[in-house]
């Protein structure tokens, strides 16, 4: 864990609800921060302290088309055990609310981009 950076845990903080705007939102080169935010979002992953929730935007396009709030982005075990080590501000029930939206919004989704298929 030694090479996370300021601004990787003030994402991973955004991800646990610690915080509640997105650290990198107000910069002006959107395209140099939606890599910058992928980067990072990519280290989080490997360092399984983060997961993103299967959707089918997702799996349609790759995780890289997704922004924030698409991306749905979830604490894995680890992570939230780490979270809980470096900062007493963890809300866990913050953080399961954050979720239970996510959920809500995958089942929406779901709705909306059913096909119907008629065969002959």
């Amino acid at each position: 864990m030694g090479n996370l950076r300021f601004e990787d845990v003030r994402i991973l903080f955004y991800y646990a609800a610690i915080i509640e705007k997105f650290p990198l939102e107000n910069t002006k080169e959107s395209v140099e921060i939606e890599g910058f935010a992928q980067q990072i979002y990519n280290k989080l992953e490997r360092l399984y302290l983060v997961k993103s929730a299967k959707t089918w935007n997702a799996l349609q396009n790759g995780p890289e088309s997704l922004n924030e709030d698409e991306k749905q982005a979830e604490l894995t075990t680890y992570g939230k055990e780490f979270i809980k080590f470096i900062s007493i501000d963890f809300d866990e029930g913050r953080y399961n609310e954050r979720i239970a939206n996510f959920k809500k919004l995958d089942e929406d989704e779901k709705v909306s981009n059913s096909i119907t298929a008629r065969f002959g």
